[in-house]
């Protein structure tokens, strides 16, 4: 063999390619947006097939200039019916509401799915109400004070506090 084994050659050097921080950018932004409302319909149970209202509302007019723009890329990677966008929410009904950056994605959802939420949430609720009774009984109990090492029952109390936030954000929606 005239050329050195795979195995021990070096590394070869890699091509210098145009750097074009706008595409990156706005390349981050579609796949965090199709990512943000794809993780949306997971959590509802909505089949990837249906297609869905979407409204993305920011008051950073650029940002929102910037999405529009892509939106021909958002409907080939999510299948969505209709698409707006604006400073704040247009369209009317049941929503879940996701986050990226400044921009809120709010998915419309059909009214028999109000049902399903509710009862979601319900679920979700008596599972951190049941969390905190437990939590709290622990941490009542002088027998678990007293031999539990100080990070276990600073453990706890985070998961307390933690269990507290999320049961008092449910509770309000």
């Amino acid at each position: 063999l005239s050329s050195e084994a795979l195995m021990v050659a070096t590394w070869p050097d890699t091509v210098p390619g145009p750097n074009d921080e706008d595409s990156i950018k706005r390349m981050d932004l579609i796949r965090a947006v199709t990512g943000r409302i794809r993780n949306i319909r997971g959590e509802m149970n909505i089949p990837p097939g249906n297609g869905v209202d979407i409204e993305i509302t920011s008051s950073n007019r650029k940002r929102l200039d910037m999405i529009r723009d892509l939106e021909h890329h958002i409907y080939n990677l999510v299948a969505i019916s209709q698409m707006k966008f604006g400073e704040k929410p247009v369209l009317k009904g049941f929503t879940a509401t996701g986050a990226v950056d400044d921009l809120a994605i709010h998915v419309y959802l059909p009214d028999e799915m109000l049902g399903h939420e509710k009862k979601r949430l319900d679920k979700e609720i008596a599972r951190l109400e049941k969390g905190v009774y437990g939590a709290r009984k622990k941490l009542q109990n002088d027998r678990f004070i007293q031999n539990a090492k100080p990070e276990v029952i600073d453990n706890e109390k985070g998961r307390l506090r933690k269990m507290n936030e999320e049961l008092e954000s449910l509770v309000q929606r």
